[in-house]
């Protein structure tokens, strides 16, 4: 079964803050594993604010997961996701966290999500 990893997990991984991730990382294919565009987007922006630029984007180019797409449906439900966690008092709102909503509606089935920020996905997983 596939995993879907969020912008914090991949961070985890990056910054090896979490063994038990890594190793279970480790026991899949990396075709087992994916990102959408916009966790993809979110470890660039995170790179370039940062103050080791040069090394994060290098390391961000050397990831080797899938990234699942964002068309303009994919847009249009992210918005409306977005929408209501905000207005359920949703203490965090990325549009990582938004995207959540989307992929579970199109192509999350196959997948296992992989977050360290596990209330903020519940309820857009309930939306």
């Amino acid at each position: 079964m596939p995993y879907l990893l969020d912008a914090n997990a991949v961070i985890a991984l990056l910054e090896n803050r979490s063994a038990n991730l890594a190793s279970h990382v480790r026991q899949h294919a990396v075709s087992d594993i994916a990102i959408s565009a916009i966790v993809l987007h979110e470890l660039y922006f995170g790179a370039f604010k940062s103050r080791r630029v040069t090394g994060n984007v290098q390391r961000v180019n050397a990831l080797r997961f899938e990234v699942l797409q964002f068309d303009t449906e994919d847009a249009r439900h992210a918005g409306e996701v977005r929408a209501l966690l905000v207005a359920a008092g949703s203490p965090i709102v990325r549009p990582a966290v938004a995207s959540r909503g989307v992929f579970g509606s199109r192509v999350i089935n196959p997948f296992h999500i992989v977050t360290r920020c596990l209330p903020v996905w519940q309820m857009a997983a309930r939306s």
